[in-house]
């Protein structure tokens, strides 16, 4: 054989130094022990829809397989196979690049089995004359995709119901007399890490909190779940903003230690006969309070480290007062709000707070949370990265 006729090949990426020519023949002799070998389907189809195998694998897969017949006495008779195969015919005689697709055929055991297929369309004489291709079972990983689907949809549902459960914690919009009272809460995934509640007391006064769980998901709810029975046990008691808050650190250092869960909170309690507000700060950002009188905005700022991390004595209460008036508006909220992130890897932040609170003192607190949580997401590249949570309370009335 004169050596300059010789048909050969070389990988790719090497110096043609390091392979010697192969012979075609030999080559394809390996490709044939390559297929043999192979659990897949190396197989052709022409244009009528019978097609020829040449994997022995194909023994190993159907029920009744021929080394040519018609294709359609393999598949499972349902309309989305036909439809599939008519499809792939049709594309082939049209030459059009054909994806990945599935089939579903009578199996050896007499069970469906799924093959992915793939391949190309075979030309001869200018015209398209068939398709070859490779089928791979895909039978066990359909069954797995199917638990795995059943699985998340249960999970789904448990969370959704925990969704709904979660959201009994935070209580209803009031208002009296002497205070209005607006709440918005937007966990990131159904459940989350933030909490606020209040109670009105016998005296007339009124405690509140807002807390933010370090983490989100699942975990923090269920450590919000404990929080609230918390909160409702201390309200009962009547306990003033620093003691309150005193409990509930020395209760997460007992039972949450080790978890490396904490919190951030503030609590407040509003004396509508003093005109008092008396307020104690766990790590929380600065909470607002507007002052009509002046239009001036104090901030509430952290007395000492979050809650469950901090190491003082059993004892040690953090604890501020500061005089409150008719047309006041205390804003808590979480510090999803401040920390929304902007286009320019740019925190919504305290300024932008400030500001906004001062330009919408006209609007109710109703109206306020929810103009504020617009002007947050507004403001975020992909929306909310954290949960949000806004407790307002306008100050209405002394008693």
């Amino acid at each position: 054989m004169n050596n300059q006729n010789k048909k050969t090949f070389r990988l790719k990426g090497k110096p043609e130094d390091d392979l010697s020519p192969v012979d075609l023949k030999q080559n394809d002799s390996m490709l044939q022990e390559l297929i043999n070998l192979s659990p897949d389907l190396f197989f052709r189809i022409d244009l009528k829809g019978f097609f020829e195998y040449l994997s022995p694998s194909a023994k190993n897969l159907f029920a009744d397989i021929k080394k040519k017949g018609s294709a359609k006495t393999l598949l499972i008779d349902n309309p989305t196979n036909q439809e599939t195969l008519e499809k792939i015919i049709l594309r082939s005689k049209q030459g059009e690049f054909i994806a990945p697709f599935r089939l579903e055929f009578l199996g050896k055991d007499g069970k469906c089995i799924t093959l992915e297929i793939q391949g190309k369309p075979i030309e001869g004489n200018g015209k398209v004359i068939a398709y070859a291709g490779i089928a791979h079972d895909i039978s066990s990983l359909i069954k797995a995709e199917a638990v795995i689907k059943k699985q998340n949809n249960r999970a789904q549902r448990e969370l959704d119901l925990a969704a709904q459960v979660h959201l009994t914690l935070i209580p209803p919009n009031f208002e009296n007399e002497q205070v209005s009272i607006a709440i918005n809460y937007l966990p990131v995934s159904g459940v989350g890490g933030d909490y606020t509640n209040y109670k009105l007391l016998n005296d007339g006064s009124m405690i509140f909190i807002i807390c933010d769980v370090t983490g989100h998901g699942v975990p923090a709810a269920l450590l919000v779940n404990r929080l609230d029975s918390e909160f409702e046990r201390l309200a009962k008691a009547k306990p003033q903003p620093g003691k309150l808050l005193n409990k509930f650190n020395n209760f997460i250092k007992e039972y949450f230690e080790g978890t490396r869960m904490y919190l951030s909170a503030f609590c407040g309690h509003l004396n509508f006969s003093t005109m008092k507000l008396t307020y104690s700060n766990y790590g929380h950002p600065p909470q607002m309070l507007f002052q009509t009188m002046n239009s001036e905005i104090s901030s509430l700022a952290a007395q000492t480290h979050l809650v469950g991390l901090t190491n003082q004595k059993p004892s040690t209460v953090f604890e501020e007062k500061i005089d409150i008036r008719p047309g006041d508006r205390i804003i808590c909220y979480t510090d999803g709000v401040i920390e929304a992130d902007g286009s320019e890897n740019e925190m919504f932040g305290y300024d932008r707070l400030k500001g906004f609170i001062l330009k919408n003192t006209m609007h109710s607190n109703f109206e306020f949370n929810e103009k504020l949580i617009q002007e947050a997401e507004d403001f975020t590249n992909d929306g909310f990265n954290d949960d949000i949570c806004v407790l307002s309370i306008d100050i209405k009335a002394q008693s």
